[in-house]
């Protein structure tokens, strides 16, 4: 019987390598996904939420495993922030304006 080449052999033994990483890969990746003991199986949906305004939640009104629908207040962020930020863009407009009208006037002199 003739023996097989030593680069037939490495090309084997690659490949069984490289499927055996690959299986590794696959389980872990089903493992962190799907966690799982012997008593029983780990599953929720989780949904990440995200306000399109940052700022510090003072108020929280849904409890854990609560269904929630369309338009549902989920939480409420502490205006104070916001109120300050239109204060100062109203000011920042007001010498925006004021800053106008000394250019026009130097403008007419």
């Amino acid at each position: 019987m003739k023996k097989p080449s030593l680069s037939t052999r490495t090309l084997a033994t690659g490949a069984v390598l490289a499927l055996a990483a690959i299986a590794v890969w696959m389980l872990y990746g089903r493992l962190v996904r799907h966690p799982w003991t012997r008593d029983g199986q780990v599953r929720a949906d989780i949904v990440m939420i995200a306000p399109e305004i940052a700022g510090v939640v003072i108020d929280v009104a849904v409890v854990d495993n609560q269904l929630v629908s369309k338009d549902d207040i989920l939480f409420r962020i502490d205006p104070r922030d916001f109120e300050l930020a239109v204060r100062d863009a109203r000011a920042q407009l007001d010498d925006a304006k004021q800053q106008v009208r000394a250019l026009e006037a130097a403008i007419g002199a």
